[in-house]
């Protein structure tokens, strides 16, 4: 059944519907506490790949609410290759575990190797050094 109703009555319906919509939504509290991260490293411990990777990793880790453990893995093979695709194809994707490497792994150039299961576009960037 409809209701005809008067252009007050809509008035009044249209500011609680504004007021109801303008009210914030409460922001739920991220917090990493007690959690482990785990970063994954396109090559072999030692070397600038890997050092400059572990020390982002230390620095995001510093500044995420909670203050996480972090796990370094270290897959090296096919230049970075190797450890993209299992970053892109094993690891969940619950915001517990990040890549690290070179520029050149990241390449967009790269999506024509056919060795790569992934896409560097569809990754979200963190930074670099």
């Amino acid at each position: 059944m409809l209701k005809v109703i008067s252009g007050r009555e809509a008035a009044v319906l249209a500011g609680l519907a504004v007021v109801i919509c303008a009210q914030p939504a409460k922001a739920q509290e991220v917090s990493f506490a007690g959690k482990k991260v785990d970063m994954y490293i396109g090559s072999a411990p030692g070397g600038g790949t890997d050092l400059s990777s572990r020390l982002i990793g230390e620095f995001i880790v510093k500044y995420l609410p909670g203050k996480p453990s972090i796990v370094y893995r270290n897959i090296p093979g096919g230049q970075g290759i190797k450890a993209l695709n299992y970053f892109a194809t094993q690891v969940k994707p619950d915001g517990l575990g990040f890549a690290g490497g070179s520029q050149g792994h990241f390449d967009p150039a790269g999506r024509t190797q056919s060795a790569s299961e992934y896409d560097p576009m569809t990754f979200q960037y963190i930074g670099g050094v």
